[in-house]
């Protein structure tokens, strides 16, 4: 089964926020702070992520480029980008990829509807 997060993003703050939440909602978590960390894991446990939180910022290898590794090998995973950066080539890259794209700051308790319908979520 499916159900584990992986959340990339360099910023601890944004890394707790949403492991966190996706606990609490019963999912697993991996939590990487780079974009090579991030290419990892996901291809050491492909098998088991349902869903990924990838920030565009990253050390080593920016979330775009890792965005492009995920879909090729994952065409169907739940990805959504989460950036503080008001460009809007990178929603357009975002949905190019056909992921979400989320503005941090985010509130979790606006989006809690759709981000358990985006993690499969049922009581």
């Amino acid at each position: 089964m499916n159900n584990t997060v992986l959340i990339a993003d360099d910023s601890k703050f944004y890394c707790k926020v949403l492991k966190k939440y996706v606990e609490n909602l019963g999912f697993k978590t991996i939590i990487c702070n780079d974009g090579e960390s991030a290419i990892k894991e996901f291809y050491n446990f492909s098998d088991i992520i349902s869903t990924v939180f990838l920030d565009i910022y990253m050390p080593k290898i920016d979330g775009i480029s890792v965005l492009g590794q995920m879909r090729s090998k994952h065409p169907k995973l739940n990805i959504i980008v989460i950036t503080s950066s008001e460009d809007p080539e990178f929603k357009s890259n975002a949905e190019n990829y056909n992921a979400l794209f989320l503005s941090k700051p985010f509130d979790l308790e606006k989006i809690d509807n759709d981000l358990k319908n985006i993690l499969g979520y049922s009581e």
